[in-house]
């Protein structure tokens, strides 16, 4: 039993007008519900959506992961309370999604729930040339890809999603033994959909989160469309060491979004995790400078 993929997260934005017009007409997402304060989009790919905005400021404050039925909602559910950690049940909660359950994730310095969830309708696979609902304006994304986000322990926090959830860690910035600064790791083959970097503020919960583009002449259009709307890039484009994939990455609406492209598949599930100790090392393989602001998240 694993995970099927990432489906979800629900960002914050101080002003979910502004984000909706962002992530529609230039990032090229679809409105697909709205129920009370949250605004739910997404790529197309599918009937699910991968992107909700809810005010309140920035950051994230719920991710969701994807499982096959609820046999293994159950299983999963047991494995996570055995840890004394509550885990709440619901039916029908969420667009599309049957059956779920929801626990506040340990290790953090700020609330971040995880759901994981039942999808309706859901495909034994996804063909990008047969997509029901992808938008043919603005950047246009594939897909959600990963999410970044700022946790308390990195160590506890590994500990728990390997125990609970079968994440194994691809690479770790370890500065100094025993001491998880970020990981990056992954719920199947691609080498990462799940880092986490190491943060003592509670003002931080997002570093950021990624979505898939086809390679870099999709990336390379994707910047030159929202280049008139004021885009202004904080790195890249270019290929990280770590996970090997072509990154950019930018602002938007208090959020740091990154388009990714060739994320690599591990293929031995049970190999070690490298271990870096040079985090500016890990980031590029085309020797750019990390800007100071990339320490930072939302």
């Amino acid at each position: 039993m694993t995970l099927q993929k990432l489906a979800n997260a629900v960002i914050r934005v101080n002003d979910v007008s502004e984000a909706v017009d962002f992530n529609v007409n230039i990032f090229g997402l679809n409105e697909m519900a709205r129920e009370g304060d949250k605004v739910y989009l997404g790529c197309g790919l599918d009937n699910d959506y991968d992107l909700v905005v809810t005010p309140g400021g920035t950051g994230i404050s719920q991710l969701a992961y994807q499982v096959m039925n609820e046999d293994e909602l159950k299983m999963y559910k047991r494995r996570i309370e055995e840890l004394g950690i509550k885990v709440d049940e619901y039916t029908d909660a969420e667009p599309g999604h049957p059956k779920k359950i929801s626990f506040l994730l340990p290790a953090t310095n700020a609330d971040i729930r995880m759901d994981l969830v039942t999808v309706a309708n859901q495909k034994s696979y996804y063909n990008p040339a047969s997509t029901p609902h992808r938008s043919l304006t603005g950047a246009g994304p594939q897909d959600l890809d990963h999410l970044g986000i700022k946790v308390a322990d990195g160590k506890k926090f590994l500990d728990f999603v390997s125990a609970t959830m079968d994440f194994k860690a691809s690479d770790i910035f370890m500065p100094a033994p025993d001491v998880y600064a970020a990981v990056w790791s992954r719920s199947r083959e691609y080498h990462h959909d799940l880092a986490f970097f190491g943060s003592s503020s509670c003002d931080e919960t997002l570093d950021h989160i990624a979505w898939r583009f086809e390679g870099i002449e999709h990336m390379k259009r994707a910047l030159d469309m929202m280049a008139p709307h004021g885009l202004r890039l904080e790195f890249g484009i270019g290929r990280h060491e770590v996970g090997a994939n072509l990154f950019a990455y930018f602002w938007a609406n208090g959020n740091r979004y990154e388009l990714s492209a060739e994320m690599p598949r591990v293929t031995d599930d049970n190999s070690e995790p490298m271990i870096w100790d040079d985090i500016t090392k890990s980031m590029t393989s085309w020797r750019q400078i990390m800007p100071e602001s990339f320490r930072k998240g939302s």
